[in-house]
C-alpha cells in the first residue's frame, strides 16, 4: 500500500516531467495537415500544443516538403520571445496581424527565410517597445516583400 508521502513523491515527479516537456526549447512549427494549417493562432501547429507565449522562443522550420501553404499566417496579435525563420521558411503578417517580438536577452532572433508583412512588427527589449526597422534588429538576410 502507498502512502501518502509516497504518492506526494509520485505526483511530485510527474509533474516536473510533464513541466520540463513543455517548457524547455522553442516552440516549433508544425503546420499540421489537420484543420487550420496556416492558423498561428491554432494550438495543433505547434511543437509544445499551445500558441506560443512572449515568454519562449519560436522556430520555423523548412517545411518545403509540405508546401508553401503550411507556414503561419498571424493575423491577430502575436507574441514570442525570439523568432528564427529558417532558410526556405516563411512568416506572412496579415492585415490585421502585429507579431511582437519582445527580445528579453536583447536578440531579437536569425531570419534568413521570407516574410510577408502587411501588418506590423513590434521589437521590445524588456518593456521598451518601439518600432525599429529589420536591418538595425535581425540578425540574417532577411526579405520583406510587401504582402
Amino acid at each position: 500500500m502507498k502512502t501518502p508521502t509516497t504518492l506526494f513523491i509520485l505526483s511530485f515527479f510527474a509533474v516536473c516531467s510533464l513541466f520540463a516537456q513543455t517548457t524547455i526549447g522553442p516552440n516549433v512549427w508544425l503546420g499540421n495537415t489537420f484543420g487550420p494549417s496556416t492558423d498561428w493562432h491554432h494550438a495543433a501547429n505547434w511543437s509544445k500544443g499551445h500558441v506560443p507565449t512572449d515568454m519562449e522562443d519560436v522556430v520555423i522550420p523548412d517545411l518545403s516538403n509540405k508546401g508553401a501553404a503550411h507556414y503561419p499566417v498571424i493575423k491577430h496579435e502575436a507574441e514570442v520571445n525570439r523568432i528564427r525563420v529558417a532558410p526556405q521558411a516563411g512568416l506572412i503578417i496579415g492585415p490585421e496581424g502585429i507579431l511582437h517580438i519582445q527580445s528579453s536577452h536583447g536578440e531579437v532572433g536569425l531570419m534568413t527565410g521570407e516574410i510577408l508583412n502587411a501588418g506590423l512588427i513590434l521589437v521590445g527589449i524588456g518593456d521598451d517597445t518601439t518600432r525599429k526597422p529589420f536591418k538595425d534588429e535581425l540578425l540574417g538576410a532577411v526579405k520583406m516583400l510587401s504582402y
